[in-house]
């Protein structure tokens, strides 16, 4: 098994790239104020 010292530069790189992703992902959806929304207003799929 690797060791974090042991991995190539574009498995780092691959990694900030996907955080990137991620986080970009979840300010487009505002996924942050996603709590805030009252039950009552979310919409339901019936």
């Amino acid at each position: 098994m690797a060791t974090i010292d042991q991995l190539d530069i574009s498995i780092y790189n691959l990694y900030a790239i996907r955080t990137l992703m991620l986080e970009q992902i979840n300010q487009d959806l505002r996924l942050g104020e996603a709590a805030t929304i009252p039950p009552q207003t979310q919409l339901i799929d019936t």
